[in-house]
C-alpha cells in the first residue's frame, strides 16, 4: 500500500497542476501503475482479496481507500470551486472504489482483456471528473453543486 501511495503522490505532482481535464485525461496512467505495483508485490493479490473477505481487515481497505480520496480530493478540490467538498469526495471516492474492482478484475476475469478493462474504466473514471466540470455554454457546473463541508465523518 505504501508503494501505491508512493505512485498516487507522483501521479498527483505530475498532473494537479494541469487542472481537472489533466488529472482524467492521466487516470489510465494511475490505474496502470498501480496495479503493477500490485502485480509486482509477491501475494498481492491474495492479499487484496483478503481485505474484502476478512472482516477483521475490512478496515485496512477501508482506511487506505479513504486515504486515497482525500488526497485526490485535496487535488481537485482547488480547481472545481463551485462543486462542495463532500460531494466531490464522494464522487472520488467511488472512483476509487471502481478503479480497484476494475484492478481486481484484470486479475480474474479471462473472458475480457485486462486492456480493455481498463480502457473502459479509464473513460468512466475520467467522464465522472469531467462532469463536475464547469460548462462553457451553459455557465453552469456538469454535476451539480454539493453541499460545503468535509467528506463524511466514518470516525
Amino acid at each position: 500500500m505504501e508503494r501505491q501511495n508512493a505512485v498516487l503522490e507522483a501521479w498527483i505532482e505530475r498532473h494537479r497542476s494541469g487542472g481537472i481535464a489533466a488529472m482524467a485525461g492521466h487516470i489510465g496512467e494511475l490505474l496502470a501503475e498501480t496495479a503493477a505495483v500490485t502485480r509486482a508485490e509477491p501475494g498481492a493479490v491474495w492479499t487484496l482479496r483478503a481485505l474484502h473477505a476478512t472482516p477483521r481487515l475490512v478496515h485496512v481497505r477501508l482506511e487506505s481507500h479513504r486515504h486515497v480520496t482525500d488526497r485526490l480530493t485535496d487535488a481537485c478540490a482547488p480547481h472545481l470551486p463551485a462543486i462542495g467538498r463532500d460531494m466531490l469526495w464522494r464522487r472520488l471516492r467511488l472512483a476509487v472504489e471502481l478503479g480497484f474492482a476494475a484492478e481486481e478484475m484484470t486479475n480474474e476475469e479471462d473472458c475480457v482483456p485486462a486492456d480493455a478493462v481498463l480502457a473502459d474504466v479509464t473513460a468512466m473514471l475520467g467522464g465522472l471528473l469531467l462532469d463536475l466540470t464547469p460548462l462553457p455554454q451553459a455557465g453552469g457546473v456538469g454535476g451539480g453543486q454539493g453541499q460545503s463541508g468535509g467528506p463524511p465523518r466514518c470516525d
